[in-house]
């Protein structure tokens, strides 16, 4: 009996910590009740020269125990060698029942994302894991970036890039299971904490009252692209290239935006959409037309074990309720 209620509260430790450490108790207290009956057994008619137990000599077996950390606090065990061997088998079970629980806190993923993705990607990050309980780590930086690690084995399970170049190279290169798919399509803006003249921007900045202007690195950020194209289009690019101020990713041009280090800048609607951002900005979304669309691709990365919380996360970024979100934060989904 003893030993039942030891396995049991010793095993069902993850699941049920106090029911668990109430099952070892019993066990525990069980000894008392087996040593007590093995007295009674011992002082037998045929036995007389052996001596029945006291009730403190038992006493004093039940309490010859030793310690270990299970859990939240000391778990006694009878230090006997027969209730060492039942400590072990015990806890080897409990190692077998631990395994799913673990198993589940593997599935973790690792999702490397553009970093105009950093905004929406708090609120995808929540929503999935309250809907599959997986945690998604997000790794952001230029797409192009992101390509180089994954290229030089980078452990990352999902890439979100802010264009299809970067991910159908991948695919190309035999390192994505799957040519991109678009997720969603971002919107271009030219963004200043100063209130000027944004409505008309391709005479408002080859003038003096704007010294610096901040776009992505064209070479590795998308966005930084797209804002080469709409000032070239605009016919000001050569003008304006001595005021331009280079980030190597569009976070970087936040930040130069929203600390008043250039007087404008070419970003991501999603800025602006941005709950966590407290700084009063002025904005005007920048005329599709005069750039390439920013369609934002997804690959799945190959893995010598593939991780099923990745398959998950691909399913969902193309679900209605993550492209709503990706709505809410000003991206345009199919």
């Amino acid at each position: 009996m003893y030993i039942r209620n030891l396995f049991a509260g010793v095993c069902l430790l993850p699941i049920m910590k106090m029911t668990a450490l109430s099952n070892i108790r019993m066990g525990c207290n069980s000894v008392e009740n087996v040593l007590d009956g093995a007295a009674h057994t011992v002082d037998s008619p045929q036995r007389h020269s052996v001596r029945r137990p006291s009730l403190s000599a038992v006493k004093r077996v039940k309490n010859k125990y030793f310690t270990i950390a299970m859990g939240l606090k000391p778990i006694a065990i009878v230090a006997s060698k027969k209730g060492r061997n039942i400590l072990f088998f015990a806890l080897v079970f409990a190692l077998i029942l631990i395994t799913p629980f673990t198993t589940l806190k593997a599935q973790n993923i690792k999702v490397a994302i553009a970093a105009n993705l950093q905004p929406v990607m708090k609120a995808l990050q929540k929503d999935f894991k309250a809907k599959t309980g997986i945690n998604v780590d997000a790794i952001s930086g230029p797409s192009g970036n992101l390509t180089t690690q994954i290229e030089n084995g980078a452990p990352f399970d999902v890439f979100l890039s802010a264009d299809t170049a970067f991910p159908d190279e991948l695919f190309k290169s035999g390192f994505a299971t799957n040519k991109p798919v678009v997720y969603a399509a971002g919107t271009l803006i030219i963004c200043s904490t100063e209130k000027l003249d944004l409505g008309n921007w391709p005479k408002l900045l080859p003038g003096t009252s704007v010294q610096k202007i901040a776009i992505g690195n064209p070479a590795i950020a998308p966005y930084g692209k797209a804002a080469q194209e709409a000032l070239t289009k605009a016919g000001i690019y050569e003008m304006v290239q001595a005021k331009i101020v280079l980030g190597e990713s569009i976070t970087q041009v936040n930040t130069y935006i929203t600390t008043g280090v250039v007087q404008a800048g070419f970003t991501t609607l999603a800025l602006v959409k941005d709950a966590a951002n407290k700084t009063q900005l002025y904005y005007k979304i920048i005329d599709p037309k005069t750039y390439n669309p920013i369609k934002q691709g997804m690959v799945l990365i190959k893995q010598p074990k593939p991780n099923p919380g990745a398959e998950k996360f691909y399913r969902y970024i193309l679900s209605p309720a993550a492209k709503k979100i990706f709505i809410n934060y000003g991206y345009h989904v199919n």
